[in-house]
């Protein structure tokens, strides 16, 4: 029996298959990238002594910025800084009443 065109071989039909599987592939190793690069921001989020003091104090409970500041020998800028860095992997959350901004520790965090 003769083949009457290349569609009976069913050539056409694997090909989204491959591509398919090959873009399973790819999705976990973009998912590893991305959760390796949370795990580098939290870990230098963690790096620094103060931010950590800062991580203590809110793990007691909600604080604004200008309470968390008190404690330490440095400007109001330099403690919005370091909130800021522990922002970026999730470490604490902001909510925001009218001009004020009140940080708490995020228990939900995952890396």
């Amino acid at each position: 029996m003769k083949l009457a065109n290349f569609s009976q071989l069913n050539f056409f039909s694997q090909r989204p298959k491959r591509l398919a599987t090959a873009e399973r592939k790819e999705a976990p190793a973009a998912a590893l990238v991305a959760q390796q690069a949370n795990l580098d921001q939290t870990l230098m989020a963690l790096a620094d002594p103060t931010r950590r003091a800062i991580l203590q104090r809110l793990s007691r409970g909600e604080a604004r910025v200008t309470e968390l500041a008190e404690p330490f020998d440095m400007s109001l800028n330099a403690v919005s800084k370091h909130v800021r860095i522990l922002e970026r992997p999730d470490l604490v959350r902001r909510r925001t009443s009218g001009r004020e901004h009140f940080l708490s520790f995020n228990r939900q965090h995952s890396t």
